[in-house]
């Protein structure tokens, strides 16, 4: 255990209600960084392997809570002992004092939760060491101190696209259509959020200058922290925001060392125990055992962020699986330019709602996929309606759109093949190169995908 996770949980163990298991511990993985791995014993169904307290956790209400110590017009609501004690603080040398003092809650309340949680972890975790000339701690320094740095998030294409010294570009265009359009949507939301929080930073910046930091400086930081965010969050309920799903999470100390798996249902689960509230938290985050039991010293502690495909995880979290039962083709693209010349098919398909989301994953192509090809080779519509409606199975068409079927899967498995010839041609071309790594990943499990259908379809 490094120096820092040992500080990170001697932080924590200040609360009598953290829990840390001696049957796991943080250890580094080859190739994917830290995780927890088990030490001794075995960790079955239920048992509490990690509990951290509300107020060790990062989410909407800690965030407005810890503010307010040093502005009282923001107010929680509590009344309470603060975790930072109210005589530790004097204002005329914490800076924050002055910089907290510019926020109302109206301006913080409106702010979703990327957007409070980025700016607030640029002034504690990137500012404040600056203007205090290092002398002033964030209760947060242990937490911040283990946070991932920038090289561990660099394969994450929206960084590609929307840093100003990331000079990864040449790679957004190899990435698969469905990567592109991932990151297309994260950038926009990171251009809004940024849009939000700079018109602060700067005046905070115009009220206490930095010796080291600019608005362009803090912007590439702002990107550093968003994917901290992004790719550590996890599900809570903020009834504080309840009407925003961006703000429905949290940020959780040594769970977010935990890795993923695609199976669901099998390894550790999280549960939030909503009624261990402390002063200004939402409850008790614990990590309980799953269905599976670890009983090989040194196995790696899993549990699933989901059924996530290898192009989300790429975009959300910055890896890849070398399997993934969840990958799946989108070949909306190639279906709707065959469609779209047919003015009549284009309007039979909207009016039924089976127009475009034509994916392919390894069970072979979707029902709307099947409807769309069905449709496109026979044109008989009367035997569409009928199988949109039940009344016919699919087994009258599998025949007819074979052919079709097998043209599409082969111009998929023709493109893959040119972008893998593409990404192998990069000069110079690092084989360690986790970037590349990732691309190469997503199309080897597309190729996967088609080469399993095309023998399904022979």
């Amino acid at each position: 255990m490094d120096d820092s996770v040992h500080r990170l949980i001697e932080w924590l163990q200040k609360s009598d209600r953290f829990v840390f298991s001696d049957k796991i511990q943080v250890s580094n993985i080859a190739g994917e960084g830290r995780g927890i791995t088990l030490v001794h014993g075995e960790v079955r169904r239920n048992e509490i392997i990690i509990s951290i307290p509300s107020d060790y956790q990062i989410n909407f209400y800690t965030v407005l809570h810890h503010i307010s110590i040093f502005n009282k017009e923001i107010g929680t609501g509590d009344d309470s002992d603060h975790t930072i004690s109210e005589h530790t603080i004097d204002s005329q040398i914490d800076p924050r004092c002055k910089a907290y003092s510019i926020f109302t809650r109206e301006f913080l309340v409106q702010l979703n939760l990327f957007q409070l949680i980025s700016l607030y972890i640029l002034i504690e975790w990137i500012l404040l060491p600056d203007w205090s000339n290092g002398q002033i701690e964030s209760f947060w320094k242990p937490f911040f101190d283990v946070l991932p740095n920038a090289d561990d998030l660099k394969s994450i294409p929206t960084l590609w696209n929307c840093s100003k010294v990331i000079q990864r570009k040449n790679l957004i265009e190899l990435l698969p259509a469905s990567s592109r359009n991932h990151m297309d949507r994260i950038s926009e939301l990171v251009s809004t959020d940024w849009h939000m929080i700079s018109s602060p930073l700067q005046e905070l910046l115009s009220i206490s200058p930095s010796n080291g930091y600019d608005i362009n400086s803090l912007y590439e930081k702002y990107l550093h922290i968003y994917f901290i965010i992004n790719s550590r969050c996890l599900h809570a309920n903020i009834d504080i925001k309840k009407e925003d799903p961006l703000s429905q999470f949290t940020l959780v100390p040594l769970v977010d060392f935990i890795n993923h798996s695609d199976q669901m249902d099998t390894y550790c689960y999280p549960k939030i125990n909503y009624m261990e509230k402390t002063n200004c938290g939402i409850g008790q985050f614990v990590i309980r055992g799953g269905p599976y039991t670890f009983k090989s010293k040194h196995e790696q502690i899993l549990f699933s962020y989901g059924p996530h495909s290898n192009d989300f995880l790429l975009n959300e979290y910055g890896f890849t699986l070398e399997t993934n039962q969840w990958d799946f083709i989108d070949i909306s693209e190639v279906m709707c330019d065959a469609i779209v010349q047919d003015a009549k098919m284009v309007e039979y398909l909207k009016s039924n709602d089976y127009w475009g989301d034509y994916t392919i994953n390894k069970e072979g192509i979707s029902y709307r996929a099947f409807v769309a090809v069905s449709l496109y080779t026979t044109k008989d519509y009367s035997r569409i309606d009928k199988l949109i409606a039940g009344f016919i199975s699919e087994d009258f068409f599998v025949p007819k759109i074979k052919q079709n079927v097998r043209n599409i899967l082969q111009s998929q498995l023709d493109v893959f093949d040119e972008m893998m010839k593409k990404i192998d041609d990069l000069e110079p071309l690092d084989l360690n190169d986790f970037c590349i790594y990732n691309i190469k990943n997503i199309y080897r499990g597309y190729m996967n995908i088609v080469n399993n259908c095309m023998n399904v379809t022979c």
